[in-house]
């Protein structure tokens, strides 16, 4: 509408007026017990695979897109040194020990660093493996028609995808201390107000740990 107007073709500015709710939503993690699913042994050799891009992202902070386009010139004295696809913008991501044995494991793949598949087949996948590691604690799904709030309860694995790679490496990360700045510019984040949600459900984390771990005492 905005361009409408600009280029002359109405003159109507009513949608000005127009504001849409956001909702944010659910950030969904693999706990640091369950992102050491990275050493359980799979059969099936495409779900290893599929593991292990899944880990990698969730050790280094990529999107899918960035691990689907890493080549091995990227990979560069500890680092990954690359553009990110969907920013247009350089990042130098230093190599933890983890995301290290998997690049390491994988170093015969050709043409790219991981032998990543398609997005969608990569989510049936995870789903499937999420099923095999018996992550089913519940997790709520909230969504909204118009102003109509519907939450729907679903074991973990149903709601695994490549999109929570990230999520799990910013929360553990700042589960384990890591700095802000540093997480910030590994992970991309623009703003502090979509990062500070993470500490929110940092604190939920270390309150069910803590109850883990004092409950022997009860």
């Amino acid at each position: 509408m905005n361009w409408g107007v600009n280029k002359g073709l109405t003159k109507n500015l009513s949608h000005k007026s127009y504001q849409a709710k956001e909702h944010e939503g659910e950030i969904y993690f693999l706990t640091l017990n369950e992102l050491m699913f990275y050493k359980m042994p799979i059969e099936n050799v495409t779900q290893g695979r599929v593991r292990d891009v899944f880990c990698f992202g969730c050790f280094t902070g990529l999107r899918y897109s960035d691990i689907e386009n890493l080549s091995h010139s990227n990979v560069r004295d500890g680092f990954i040194r690359f553009t990110t696809i969907k920013t247009q913008e350089k990042n130098n991501i230093p190599l933890n020990d983890f995301a290290k044995a998997i690049l390491k494991k994988h170093e015969g793949n050709k043409d790219k660093c991981l032998p990543v598949i398609s997005n969608q087949k990569m989510n049936e996948h995870l789903k499937k493996l999420g099923e095999v590691a018996e992550f089913d604690r519940k997790v709520s799904q909230v969504r909204f028609q118009g102003a109509k709030r519907i939450q729907k309860t679903f074991p973990f694995y149903k709601v695994m995808t490549t999109h929570i790679a990230r999520k799990t490496f910013i929360t553990n990360s700042i589960f384990l201390g890591m700095s802000s700045e540093a997480i910030m510019e590994i992970s991309g984040q623009k703003t502090r107000k979509a990062y500070k949600r993470y500490f929110t459900i940092v604190d939920q984390y270390k309150q069910t740990e803590m109850d883990k771990a004092w409950e022997v005492l009860n």
